[in-house]
């Protein structure tokens, strides 16, 4: 991506982020639930992924979804420096990201009635959206480097 910020609308570039950080959401989502199903010996099955009623705290299965989101927010908060790369546009987009994964979960397993589950989306889009902020604001204010004066002036 450019680091030099465009001040035109291109519908076509927010399209492919919004593509590649919706991508980027569920490749961690699987990864994270793949390697905490491995180190506490559950299954991973989809709908882990797209079912409120896979979010819980009584059993390892629904640890491992609840880690798995955990980690994935702050992935994707890491991925939002790369791809978005301005603090004031994460929201925006860990918002569409959970938007969609929504609308996912409403397609595969209706309207998600689960309180916790909620809990979980919000707590993964503040995380996702303040850590982003965060992170994209630090890459935002690095100095950004000028030849030496010495240099400029030996026209």
């Amino acid at each position: 991506m450019t680091r030099f910020y465009n001040s035109t609308f291109d519908p076509w570039l927010i399209v492919l982020q919004i593509v590649v950080m919706q991508s980027l959401f569920y490749c961690s989502m699987g990864f994270f639930l793949f390697f905490f199903g491995f180190l506490l010996g559950v299954p991973i099955f989809l709908e882990q992924i797209f079912s409120a009623g896979a979010v819980g705290l009584n059993d390892a299965p629904s640890v491992v979804v609840l880690l798995a989101f955990t980690f994935t927010s702050i992935t994707c908060a890491i991925f939002l420096v790369t791809v978005v790369e301005r603090a004031k546009k994460c929201l925006d987009f860990a918002a569409t990201i959970h938007l969609f994964h929504f609308l996912g979960c409403l397609v595969y397993a209706g309207f998600p009635t689960a309180w916790l589950w909620w809990l979980l989306m919000l707590f993964s889009l503040l995380c996702m959206t303040m850590l982003g902020e965060y992170l994209c604001w630090r890459q935002e204010m690095k100095e950004i480097p000028i030849r030496s004066v010495a240099h400029v002036l030996e026209v």
